[in-house]
């Protein structure tokens, strides 16, 4: 991309960009943000007239370097330090959950399964102990009718059972 850029005679666009690499729009726009957070490239957005914008002019710096530097591993990377499936730890200062491969920020969404690795992470941790659902829900931090919802497939799929028919609903697992 800073190929292009640096090819370009000026400032261009980022339509002219796609149109000139074959890229697709959004793979250009994010290659424009990584070269100009490495100093690559400049920005000039682009002037408001009415409810409208003109686009934004995009021009090379001329600083040496390859425009297309691999970004740092991130921590779900082969090699890399995580936590183990279900913990929570801290990575580059943030407080994460890992699951299924990739670590979700707390409070953000969790990967698809993630949730249900985490009840069953947090059920497995003393086996003879029924747990509620406003329990665990405290424990990884999402709401207890989605640990209900989970809680419903679990039993439904054999992996853990009702504790009884009191209030609140406890499970554990089988």
């Amino acid at each position: 991309m800073a190929g292009a850029l640096a090819a370009a005679e000026g400032s261009v666009t980022v339509a002219e960009l796609v149109e000139k690499t074959g890229l697709a729009r959004t793979t250009v726009s994010r290659s424009l943000t990584v070269l100009e957070a490495g100093g690559r490239a400049v920005r000039v957005p682009g002037r408001r007239h009415g409810a409208g914008r003109d686009p934004d002019q995009w021009s090379h710096t001329g600083k040496p370097g390859s425009a297309d530097t691999a970004p740092p591993p991130v921590p779900s990377s082969p090699g890399a330090k995580v936590p183990s499936p279900g913990s929570r730890a801290e990575v580059d200062g943030a407080s994460v959950w890992r699951t299924q491969g990739r670590v979700t920020s707390t409070g953000s969404r969790l990967a698809p399964g993630g949730l249900r690795e985490l009840v069953v992470a947090c059920l497995g941790r003393d086996r003879t102990r029924a747990w509620s659902a406003g329990e665990i829900a405290r424990v990884v931090g999402r709401s207890a009718g989605a640990v209900t919802n989970v809680f419903d497939l679990l039993i439904a799929t054999g992996v853990a059972e009702q504790d009884g028919t009191g209030r609140p609903r406890r499970v554990r697992l089988r």
